[in-house]
């Protein structure tokens, strides 16, 4: 039988960043941060579509929320955020509880230890979400 490449799980690759619903094999090579989609991020910045998208859909705060959050791998603390942007924790957690309610930020239970000896809760980037988003904003 000869090989052949599975087109479902390449686009859903390519578009989400991550295999949610496919069986990902040898998981010993998967690399610790999940790999961002290339819809998304553009070397180190927010590719120009997703920031146009973003625009019309999120305030400036979110915007940098979640740019940092993209620069540290699409999935941070609180904590890492606050070392990353210098903001205030409170200024950190209105703008998580802002995206979370739109369902772009999620927590899948996952905890870090924080600076203080505190497990803190590890927040991720549902990108599935936000690229439903994106779609709607491009139309």
């Amino acid at each position: 039988m000869s090989f052949k490449q599975n087109m479902r799980k390449l686009e859903r690759i390519q578009r989400f960043g991550v295999t949610v619903d496919l069986p990902l094999f040898n998981q010993k090579d998967v690399p610790e941060k999940k790999k961002l989609p290339a819809w998304i991020w553009d070397g180190k910045e927010i590719s120009r579509r997703a920031y146009d998208a973003f625009k019309t859909q999120f305030a400036q705060k979110e915007i940098e929320y979640l740019r940092a959050v993209l620069e540290l791998g699409g999935e941070a603390t609180d904590n890492e955020i606050v070392d990353l942007l210098g903001w205030p924790p409170g200024y950190v957690s209105a703008r998580r509880n802002a995206l979370k309610e739109l369902g772009i930020i999620v927590s899948y239970g996952k905890t870090k230890l924080g600076p203080s000896g505190v497990r803190n809760t590890v927040w991720s980037i549902n990108f599935q979400k936000l690229y439903l988003i994106i779609e709607e904003a491009e139309c």
